[in-house]
């Protein structure tokens, strides 16, 4: 189980790592001709579960329960902040 304060720092990462692929994604000279944002949020959640280990100073016996708290993490606040764009 991860402590309320592990879990704090990886959603600092998410906000940040999502905050700043959500920003470039915006510029269309930056995204690729096949992406869509509804694909951003599993792409996210991808992205956020393979970095999170290089990002966030974690023992080696909690790494698995901290790539799957940030890959849901970030799922939720893309899939977030895409829906509040698209309303």
């Amino acid at each position: 189980m991860l402590s309320s304060k592990k879990k704090s720092e990886i959603a600092l990462y998410c906000y940040a790592a999502v905050g700043a692929m959500f920003a470039g994604m915006h510029n269309p000279n930056l995204r690729g001709a096949k992406f869509t944002w509804a694909k951003f949020p599993a792409m996210m959640e991808r992205h956020c579960r393979e970095c999170v280990a290089t990002n966030v100073d974690m023992p080696d016996h909690i790494v698995e329960a901290c790539r799957d708290h940030a890959a849901k993490t970030a799922r939720e606040i893309a899939e977030y902040w895409v829906s509040e764009m698209t309303k």
